[in-house]
């Protein structure tokens, strides 16, 4: 955990002092090229677990368990917790501080439980074969442990 924060805390400073400089003739804008995935990498690997353990840790079936956390495993585009956790870093940025604070990984945690959510849904009445690479939640799950576990998911959103 250590080494995360640290570097967290190298990439943050880095673009502080990116964020400062000026570009060199007055209009021209430079190009950067950054990639939110690896700028983010840590944070969303972090989101994925909190989400995992909280799912675990809240749901006492143990096959819900595994239903649960099954499109947890950080396949997906990640966009709704990424631009929570963008937000939170620019915001954080200008009130100098360099860490999330809890309420906006929650935010984050929840924008991605929300959206796995509403896929699971979409897997029982579309009925996919794959989804994210893997076959589809309702494929490998009857469709009423599957509905289960969407409830299951929507209720430990008050984390």
């Amino acid at each position: 955990m250590q080494s995360r924060t640290s570097t967290r805390d190298c990439r943050t400073n880095i673009a502080r002092m990116m964020s400062s400089m000026q570009t060199q003739l007055p209009g021209s804008v430079h190009d950067y090229q950054i990639d939110p995935y690896r700028l983010l990498d840590d944070d969303l690997k972090d989101v994925y677990e909190d989400i995992r353990e909280v799912l675990v840790r809240n749901t006492t079936q143990k096959e819900l368990q595994t239903i649960a956390t099954y499109y947890f495993d950080g396949k997906g585009k990640a966009l709704r917790p990424m631009v929570a956790i963008l937000m939170a870093r620019a915001i954080n940025y200008h009130k100098e501080r360099n860490g999330l604070l809890a309420s906006q990984r929650q935010v984050a945690m929840i924008s991605e439980m929300i959206h796995n959510a509403s896929l699971i849904h979409d897997d029982v009445i579309d009925q996919p074969d794959f989804r994210r690479g893997k076959p589809s939640i309702n494929v490998v799950w009857s469709q009423k442990k599957v509905s289960d576990e969407t409830h299951q998911t929507l209720s430990k959103l008050q984390l």
